[in-house]
């Protein structure tokens, strides 16, 4: 088995043979795969609930998983609103609300 193969990596170090990545992470994969599919299935399965009991916790939930801050969702809830002519505006704290009770729902049904 060969750890480097012939030339460089972009950053100047020597570049690793496919063969070596591969194997670094075969453990890395498997373990993930079996221990998180069943997490995975019954998160699936909440979140799919929620889309169709409380579709705007769901997206706000989403966007949250996504990696986006709370004000950046808070920002987004408040466009939606004028895009859609709805008259509502969110705070700061109408947006945790939503976020907190997104998070409930889901860990019941989880």
């Amino acid at each position: 088995m060969r750890i480097h193969q012939r030339g460089y990596a972009q950053d100047g170090t020597p570049a690793m043979a496919g063969e070596f990545t591969r194997w670094l992470n075969r453990g890395i994969d498997k373990r993930d795969d079996e221990d998180s599919s069943e997490t995975k299935l019954k998160l699936t399965r909440a979140m799919r609930r929620l889309r169709k009991i409380a579709p705007r916790e769901h997206e706000v939930l989403w966007k949250i998983l996504a990696g986006e801050s709370v004000g950046e969702v808070h920002v987004w809830l408040n466009d939606r609103a004028i895009r859609q002519g709805h008259p509502e505006r969110y705070t700061v704290k109408d947006t945790m609300v939503i976020i907190v009770s997104g998070v409930d729902k889901v860990a019941f049904w989880y």
